[in-house]
């Protein structure tokens, strides 16, 4: 098997889960009101997706990785009890491996990254957020640093409220 090119994994205005006019076979795994995880196949090769999170309606964090055939055949057969076993599953499938993260607003893809780094996919997540803030505050273009940082505000004030 050829290894995918994750640079290429990715299009902008694509659907997340339709991150590439190439993907087909879409096998949803968690859904609502749109998948939230599952399978697709891009040239024959299965890549898993997860939203990591989303921020009210609006913005949504992704992830994608290939699987191997193994990988594949395992998880053709698993089955989780509850939606947060998934989601553990799938942070740990997603642990220590290349990945692509795509940065969704209005549920289309808008920018996206490989992540070659290892480690929790919590942390790189948010080390991919981070590059994506340096690159609107490198643009110097005050309205979209004032609405980046009213962005950070709301979560951390909805963080103070929910605690």
């Amino acid at each position: 098997m050829t290894e995918m090119n994750l640079d290429a994994l990715a299009k902008r205005g694509r659907l997340p889960w339709s991150p590439n006019p190439a993907a087909r076979d879409l096998d949803v795994w968690d859904e609502y009101e749109h998948p939230r995880a599952g399978t697709f196949t891009i040239d024959g090769t299965t890549v898993f997706f997860l939203v990591v999170t989303a921020v009210g309606e609006r913005l949504s964090l992704w992830a994608y990785a290939p699987l191997t055939s193994e990988e594949e055949h395992e998880l053709g057969v698993a089955e989780f009890e509850s939606t947060a076993a998934l989601r553990e599953f799938a942070e740990r499938l997603l642990d220590d491996r290349r990945v692509v993260f795509a940065l969704a607003d209005d549920l289309l893809i808008r920018r996206w990254s490989v992540a070659d780094s290892r480690g929790p996919i919590q942390k790189r997540a948010i080390d991919f957020l981070n590059s994506v803030l340096e690159a609107v505050n490198d643009n110097r273009h005050p309205n979209r640093m004032i609405t980046a940082k009213l962005a950070q505000l709301d979560v951390a004030t909805t963080e103070l409220v929910d605690a």
